[in-house]
């Protein structure tokens, strides 16, 4: 598990401004960033950041899928935004193109999308449909680091990192990702005046505090020791399959997911020397995960084909291979017909298998973001048909 030495508490014996030096250079030639990362206390707080620099009294809209994270629908609301839901392809993770094109206009500060399993589709398009009305786009890259994707619609080799095709990007460091730790994330982006006016804002910021995110410690660790292969085969497994003989549903359980109600001070700081220490230590690993993931993706992809989320199209859409291999597979949902998705889930319970439903809800449902505009059919029908 990516997640299982998170809580190794090493006290650094540097100052954080040298951790973070060196985590940024290195985070730089790993990912050939053309200008330095901006390391950020919380991976959502540096989302909001970026918005608080877009959105303006007369662009105030966000668009974003609504299958994403409340927290992230919470952040454009805390920037003063007003989000606009745009429903998914059916069967896929990616943006409905018409649906952009009908809510884009010159009230759209930013477009938001959010690389999944599969990265998000023909990119380059997008962004010139932003820059066409003046909005921008942003990249959420919380669960691609060290994803790749096409820069150039004239040039198919010319290929950049996840985040930087857009206007900028925001990775994740937290506890269930690749390269991690409780809280955390960086900003990346090509844009000069972008780049400085996050610097100087981030700059007035204080660190997160070594025990600022002690909230995340109980669920991270209880989760990560009940998914570990022995505890769950002698105690997690067994209880499940005891739920669900005592209440007749599929008991699941599930990363822990903290939903912010108000604009926390963490939310405006940068990483602890802690952090940054341990982010540096587990970069030289990413690309053993990453082939790792999609070893067993093309396992899934032989045996399951068509039925990956994304992959139902036929004929498949131009460029599918690109982008299957330039994906990081931080999960891969599987299509199953709404009406055996909870049989099938049992079954597999039965026969060991920890299986859940969806990685996201639909946010549109939550009941501070069901009046928000735009629409989520098609993602009703995909959170209903998934297991992961």
């Amino acid at each position: 598990s990516a997640a299982s030495d998170v809580y190794k508490r090493q006290p650094p014996l540097r100052s954080a401004d040298w951790h973070e030096t060196r985590f940024v250079e290195a985070l730089g030639q790993r990912l050939g960033l053309p200008l330095p990362a901006l390391p950020v206390g919380r991976a959502r707080g540096g989302l909001l950041l970026l918005l608080q620099l877009l959105i303006s009294p007369g662009r105030q809209r966000v668009l974003l899928s609504p299958y994403t994270l409340p927290d992230v629908v919470a952040m454009v609301r805390f920037a003063g935004g007003e989000p606009v839901f745009i429903d998914h392809q059916p069967g896929t993770t990616a943006l409905d193109h018409g649906a952009i094109a009908q809510h884009l206009d010159a009230r759209v500060a930013a477009l938001l999308v959010t690389h999944y399993h599969l990265n998000q589709p023909q990119l380059v398009q997008l962004v010139q449909r932003c820059h066409a009305v003046g909005a921008r786009l942003l990249e959420d890259c919380a669960i691609s680091l060290g994803g790749e994707l096409n820069a150039d619609d004239d040039n198919p080799e010319a290929l950049c990192s996840v985040g930087l095709v857009g206007d900028a990007g925001v990775f994740s460091f937290s506890a269930f990702k690749f390269i991690n730790h409780f809280w955390g994330g960086a900003i990346v982006t090509r844009d000069r005046d972008l780049h400085a006016a996050v610097a100087e804002r981030l700059a007035a910021m204080p660190r997160l505090g070594l025990w600022a995110d002690h909230t995340q410690y109980r669920g991270i660790i209880g989760f990560d020791l009940a998914t570990r292969r022995l505890p769950f085969r002698l105690l997690t497994h067994p209880h499940l399959l005891r739920q669900q003989q005592r209440v007749g549903a599929v008991p699941s359980i599930a990363p822990p997911r903290l939903d912010s109600t108000s604009q926390q001070a963490s939310l405006a700081t940068r990483p602890s020397s802690l952090a940054l220490s341990q982010w540096r230590r587990k970069l030289p690993r990413l690309a053993q995960h990453q082939r790792h993931r999609r070893r067993i993706a093309s396992i899934y992809r032989q045996h399951l084909g068509a039925r990956i989320v994304g992959l139902q199209q036929d004929p498949a859409p131009p460029g599918i291979e690109r982008l299957w291999e330039g994906s990081c597979f931080a999960n891969l949902p599987i299509l199953v017909p709404a009406e055996q998705r909870t049989n099938l889930q049992t079954n597999l319970l039965q026969h060991g298998f920890d299986v859940g439903l969806n990685h996201y809800p639909n946010a549109h449902h939550h009941p501070a973001f069901a009046g928000c505009g735009g629409s989520s059919t098609e993602v009703d029908r995909l959170c209903a048909s998934m297991l992961t």
